[in-house]
C-alpha cells in the first residue's frame, strides 16, 4: 500500500512540476498518515502546499486507495538536509552545517558550501580555511540559514 500511495504523491507532484523530497506513511486504518515534502528548484510556496494537497486528495479519493487518513505537506525548510550530490550542487553558494569523518575521527564544520561534484564537497570557513570532503565521509549535511 505504501509504494502506491508514495506514487501517486509522485505523480501528483510531477504534474504539479514539484518534485517529493520526503515522503512517509504511517498506516493506522483510520488514523493512518501521509506527510510529504514537496521541492522546487524555485522554491515552495504555501500555494504549491494547498494545490498539491488537494491534487493529492482527489486522486486518492478517485483511486480509493486509502478511505481515512490525514495529510501533512511542507518544504524541506530552511535548514533543509542535504543528501544527494545534486542537492549539495544545487546550493552552492550557501551557508552548510556539515559533520563528517576525518580519518578516525568525527568532525563538525560550518561555512559555506564552496563547491560541488560527483566526487564530493569543499567547504570554506569565515577564517578561509578550505576542506575537501567525499560523499562517503558526509555523517550529516545541512543548510544552515
Amino acid at each position: 500500500m505504501k509504494e502506491k500511495i508514495q506514487r501517486v504523491a509522485e505523480e501528483t507532484a510531477e504534474s504539479l512540476g514539484l518534485s517529493i523530497y520526503e515522503f512517509h506513511f504511517l498506516f493506522k486504518g483510520e488514523n493512518s498518515r501521509v506527510t510529504v515534502k514537496i521541492d522546487s528548484l524555485d522554491g515552495v510556496s504555501h500555494e504549491n502546499c494547498a494545490e498539491f494537497s488537494n491534487e493529492f486528495c482527489s486522486r486518492m479519493e478517485y483511486l480509493d486507495i486509502l478511505p481515512n487518513f490525514s495529510l501533512e505537506v511542507s518544504s524541506p525548510g530552511l535548514n533543509r538536509r542535504l543528501v544527494s550530490p545534486e542537492d549539495f550542487m544545487r546550493f552552492v553558494d550557501s551557508p552548510v552545517k556539515i559533520s563528517f569523518h576525518d580519518g578516525g575521527e568525527k568532525n563538525f564544520f560550518m561555512g559555506t558550501l564552496a563547491a560541488a561534484d560527483n566526487g564530493g564537497i569543499k567547504v570554506v570557513s569565515e577564517k578561509k580555511d578550505e576542506f575537501n570532503i567525499d560523499y562517503g565521509s558526509i555523517i550529516n549535511a545541512n543548510l544552515n540559514f
